[in-house]
C-alpha cells in the first residue's frame, strides 16, 4: 500500500515549489516542448502563481502568446525568470485529458498565436 502526505505537508510542499518558481526577478515561464525537446512557446505564468490545498496554480485563466517554432507540443517545463528548472516532464494535452497544461490545440506554429488554458500542478 503506498503511503500519503498529511494535507498540510502537502500544501507546505506546492508553497515550496511556488517559491522556487517565482526566485527570479520576474515571473515563471512554462515552455512548451516538442516531442525532439524543441521549444515550441514559452508562457508566462500568472502574478503571482497561486497554492490552494495541493494545487499549485501556474495560469489560471488562460493565456495567449505566439509559437517561437513549429510542432506538435509534446511536454512543458516551469522555470523561474532566470531560467533554472523547477519542474521538467510536465503533461501537455487538451481539455478533459487531465494533463498538467491545458492547450487549445497540440499543433503550435511559428508566429501564430496559440492558446493555453490552464496550468497547474496537484502534489502527486
Amino acid at each position: 500500500m503506498a503511503g500519503a502526505y498529511a494535507a498540510a505537508v502537502r500544501t507546505a510542499r506546492m508553497n515550496a515549489v511556488k517559491a522556487a518558481a517565482e526566485a527570479g526577478a520576474d515571473v515563471p515561464v512554462i515552455l512548451i516542448r516538442s516531442s525532439a525537446a524543441a521549444t515550441l512557446a514559452s508562457v508566462p505564468c500568472d502574478d503571482p502563481v497561486t497554492v490552494s490545498g495541493d494545487v499549485l496554480t501556474l495560469i489560471a485563466a488562460g493565456s495567449d502568446t505566439v509559437g517561437l517554432a513549429s510542432g506538435t507540443a509534446a511536454s512543458a517545463e516551469l522555470r523561474d525568470s532566470d531560467g533554472t528548472i523547477v519542474r521538467s516532464g510536465m503533461s501537455v494535452g487538451l481539455s478533459g485529458s487531465g494533463a498538467d497544461v491545458i492547450l487549445l490545440s497540440l499543433a503550435v506554429s511559428l508566429d501564430q498565436e496559440i492558446g493555453l488554458d490552464t496550468a497547474t500542478i496537484a502534489h502527486g
